[in-house]
């Protein structure tokens, strides 16, 4: 396979039904991954239709993961959507998955439309709480508030507001506490921030 620059309609036919076989395995993974830019979007089309029954396993994969993050960025934006719906209902245990944690954290990353943000957003909204004390979920939690708009990222802030002191003292939750603090932007965000801390800065210190 790595004489090829591409996979073409002759190599898709000799490897169909065997994707997922590939992608689970280094050098397939690697090699696959070269050759997404090449390959027309037709050709991708049909590996989706293959492998997408099989997305929240191969997020997992040791290999696998690193192949479907590209895989996202290659994809029409029909598919880029039908990807992010297939992942939606596991998106609470996978963003805090060990290996599916980082391709999670880089497909938010390249996400563009309002409804593939939406799609994420929805998937991730009820496990705030826990994320905001997992050593994953406040990677994830920190992407959101950096890349989403007002609208996805209101719920986080108002959790951060009304857990201040608990999520300042955890080792975790101090991170997302860092995030909001870093968000320089935001004048009114900073101002309700500083009467928090001045209203209990001795138990702070």
């Amino acid at each position: 396979l790595n004489k090829f620059e591409k996979i073409d309609l002759t190599i898709y036919n000799k490897l169909k039904g065997k994707f997922e076989q590939i992608v689970r395995t280094h050098k397939g993974s690697r090699i696959f991954q070269n050759y997404l830019k090449s390959t027309h979007t037709d050709i991708l089309h049909q590996i989706f239709l293959e492998l997408k029954n099989k997305l929240p396993e191969l997020l997992k994969d040791n290999y696998a993961n690193y192949f479907c993050k590209k895989f996202f960025t290659s994809l029409s934006q029909k598919d880029r959507i039908e990807f992010l719906t297939m992942i939606q209902n596991d998106l609470s245990s996978l963003a805090i998955d060990f290996i599916a944690t980082y391709p999670v954290q880089g497909i938010i990353e390249q996400l563009g439309s309002k409804a593939e943000k939406k799609i994420i957003y929805l998937g991730i909204k009820d496990s705030i709480n826990a994320y905001c004390y997992n050593v994953y979920g406040t990677h994830i939690l920190e992407k959101i508030l950096s890349y989403f708009e007002e609208e996805f990222v209101k719920e986080i802030i108002d959790y951060v507001y009304k857990n201040f002191i608990d999520l300042s003292f955890h080792i975790n939750g101090i991170c997302i506490v860092k995030k909001l603090l870093l968000m320089t932007h935001k004048k009114s965000l900073h101002n309700n921030i500083k009467k928090i801390i001045y209203d209990n800065a001795m138990n702070l210190i």
